[in-house]
């Protein structure tokens, strides 16, 4: 997580962002495990806008689940709310 915030980023990373009150959150953090344990060298990472709203106003995510996808530190695109699994999974392919 503090490489994320001071820029040192592995080449493909995964933030997701999510709440405690989130249903949709808690849903599918088990799907986004399960998929993530498939690629090895993704750099997954876990915030809470509750407990880190510095990450989300750095990020300008105003709605959870929020999934993006970085490269090289550079966002290449975002999932919020409700999406497919085989979407964020074509996307990291």
């Amino acid at each position: 997580m503090a490489d994320t915030a001071q820029g040192n980023t592995q080449e493909l990373q995964v933030l997701v962002f999510q709440r405690n009150d989130c249903s949709v959150c808690h849903a599918i953090e088990p799907k986004l495990k399960k998929l993530f344990s498939r690629y090895a060298l993704l750099q997954v990472t876990w915030i809470d806008v509750e407990e880190m709203p510095e990450m989300a106003g750095r990020y300008l995510v105003f709605t959870v689940p929020a999934v993006l996808l970085l490269y090289e530190g550079k966002e290449q695109f975002r999932l919020v709310r409700n999406f497919a699994l085989s979407e964020l999974e074509q996307k990291i392919n």
